[in-house]
């Protein structure tokens, strides 16, 4: 099972990668084209605007996955060992309920909202939209993970002294 989730996060770190350096590759050609050639593209400057949108909405599961997000740590150390657990397990759990309303109700948006067309490629904006659900999905899954960590990790109350 550790290597199935090892290799999710590679695959998951791969594909994040992947974005911002296509993204990046892109704003030069598109820097390019406008001021050297005068041409401008609304279909490159679309797709550059959702790289962008997907990179900072994987890279808020990455924050997640890697514990950067914000968090108020000298308040929790200053807890003893088993109060230091509790609150990390309720914000875990704060954030796996936000996460789950964030989910829910971006479906119900992209329901309604989903079927316009894009101006530049000329398709569904629900497939560009899916990201902020998919994101979601990703941090409950994170979240998931280290709650079990969380308690595989302390082998009895003792060890929390």
């Amino acid at each position: 099972m550790k290597k199935i989730l090892y290799w999710f996060d590679r695959v998951f770190l791969i594909i994040s990668l992947c974005i911002i350096g296509i993204m990046t590759f892109l704003v030069i050609i598109s820097i390019t084209l406008r001021y050297f050639f005068r041409i401008s593209n609304n279909s490159l400057e679309e797709l550059i605007v959702f790289l962008f949108i997907s990179s900072t909405f994987l890279g808020s599961v990455l924050c997640v996955k890697e514990n950067e997000h914000i968090a108020i740590e000298n308040l929790i150390q200053a807890f003893p060992s088993i109060f230091q657990l509790i609150l990390k397990l309720f914000i875990k759990i704060m954030i796996i309920i936000l996460h789950i309303f964030l989910a829910h109700y971006s479906w119900k948006w992209i329901t309604i909202v989903g079927s316009s067309l894009s101006s530049g490629f000329r398709i569904p904006v629900q497939y560009f939209y899916s990201i902020l659900p998919v994101s979601a999905y990703l941090i409950i899954f994170y979240q998931i993970r280290e709650i079990i960590e969380l308690f595989f990790k302390k082998k009895s109350l003792s060890d929390l002294k």
